[in-house]
């Protein structure tokens, strides 16, 4: 369960009214990226739609919104006629104009598989902040090798949960479905791969030596 601050806490609360959950999430998240390096605090982890949902039910917290047009509301092109003009190139988006679904740097998303991406460089260059964090600490990846999360929650970004392991082994882990729901079972299995992979390399010795063996025979 996410664990809130009494300043996330007020934020939320300020900042919920009148906005969807997908809007609160990117507020929310850009907000923790720089606010708490004022304060010399680390930012907590960005959280997600689904949290500021469960946010909202525990504290008894309405955004508001419906998703549909409330009576006496006027649609957005009430009035307006489509014109010829607009068709034209000189009316459309021109190079170094800001779109208004800009993203600056420091904004943080959700990927479609479920990692978190912190937006680190214009025009769209994006990476994965449990790699981010990682690094942080440890510095640059190894070659070969990929930092998975030890309890299996992509949300969880705390150090002890970031293990770095290689392909070979991560093969392993998904093929044995090794990655348990504590860093201690995954570590486990890493062991457990390891072994795996050894006895997979004798074998493949032990064939090859056969072949050579039936060949000169």
């Amino acid at each position: 369960m996410r664990r809130y601050d009494e300043e996330e806490r007020r934020f939320l609360r300020d900042n919920i009214p009148g906005r969807s959950y997908a809007e609160i999430t990117a507020t929310f998240n850009a907000w923790n990226t720089h606010f708490p390096l004022l304060e010399d605090r680390v930012p907590s982890p960005p959280i997600t739609p689904t949290q500021v949902n469960s946010f909202c039910g525990n504290n008894n917290i309405s955004t508001g919104r419906t998703g549909h047009f409330q009576k006496g509301q006027a649609a957005h092109n009430k009035g307006k006629k489509w014109r010829p003009e607009w068709r034209k190139s000189s009316t459309r988006f021109k190079k170094g104009n800001i779109p208004p679904n800009h993203r600056p740097v420091g904004s943080t998303r959700i990927s479609r598989d479920g990692y978190t991406e912190v937006k680190v460089a214009e025009p769209k260059k994006w990476r994965l902040l449990h790699l981010i964090t990682w690094e942080k600490a440890y510095g640059k990846v190894p070659k070969g090798h990929v930092v998975i999360f030890g309890d299996g929650n992509k949300q969880n970004f705390d150090l002890d949960n970031l293990l770095l392991v290689t392909r070979a082994q991560l093969v392993r882990l998904n093929q044995q479905k090794l990655i348990g729901a504590s860093v201690e079972l995954t570590k486990t299995g890493i062991l457990v791969a390891d072994v795996l992979n050894k006895i997979g390399k004798r074998k493949r010795g032990g064939n090859k030596n056969a072949s050579r063996k039936n060949a000169n025979t």
